[in-house]
C-alpha cells in the first residue's frame, strides 16, 4: 500500500482542494482510493505523514 496526493480522482479533478489516494492490491488488481482529508495541500501533506507514520 503506497500513499499519494492528487488533482483528480475517478475522473473528476479538483482545483483547488487535493486529494490523499491510497494505493492498494486485491486479487492482483492494482486500486486506488481518494480522499479529500483537508482544505489544502499543506494541511493534506501533514496527513499524509500522519498516516505514513502509522503505518510504519
Amino acid at each position: 500500500m503506497t500513499l499519494e496526493i492528487g488533482k483528480s480522482h475517478a475522473g473528476r479533478w479538483l482545483f483547488k482542494q487535493r486529494v490523499l489516494k491510497i494505493i492498494w492490491e486485491k486479487d492482483g488488481m492494482i486500486l486506488s482510493s481518494g480522499f479529500i482529508v483537508a482544505r489544502n495541500q499543506q494541511e493534506t501533506e501533514i496527513v499524509m505523514a500522519d498516516l505514513k507514520r502509522l503505518l510504519h
